[in-house]
């Protein structure tokens, strides 16, 4: 029996494989593990980080595409609307109102919306008069007063 047969297994250099890399070892601290050696451990938490970013990077790219309004190309319409306040007055009011995308693009549509949308407090829609895009916007807003973007 030599010497490092009595030496404890902590206090002897650690075994390297062909490329001179230190072997993992299952006898010390860590013991329960599986792999308790740092090198892997560091290589694994590498890995995991690219998958994570990997796949943020995918859902991102899967992720739907903001409306159309969110991107700076907002669509709506002005419109004429009408109701009989109580005593038998007709009011009469101008507005603009936000629409979808899709709505700009079929008038039958946006007047559906409008009127729809209008008729939670007693009006009734007489005209859809057009449908614009942001740059038509500034200057009916002093025309629509209250009823600028209300519904």
């Amino acid at each position: 029996m030599g010497i490092a047969a009595m030496t404890p297994r902590w206090a002897q250099a650690p075994k390297k494989d062909k490329n001179h890399r230190r072997l993992c070892d299952n006898l010390g601290l860590f013991r329960g593990l599986l792999l308790n050696c740092r090198a892997t451990a560091v290589t694994f938490a590498a890995m995991r980080l690219a998958l994570i970013l990997l796949l943020v990077g995918v859902l991102a790219a899967l992720a739907p595409a903001p409306p159309a309004s969110a991107q700076g190309q907002g669509c709506y319409a002005d419109y004429k609307a009408q109701r009989t306040a109580s005593g038998g007055q007709l009011q009469l009011h101008y507005g603009v109102i936000r629409l979808r995308a899709a709505a700009c693009a079929s008038p039958p549509t946006a007047a559906r919306i409008v009127a729809r949308r209008i008729a939670g407090d007693g009006w009734q829609l007489l005209t859809v008069m057009s449908t614009f895009d942001d740059s038509g916007l500034t200057q009916r807003r002093g025309n629509a007063g209250q009823f600028f973007l209300r519904y």
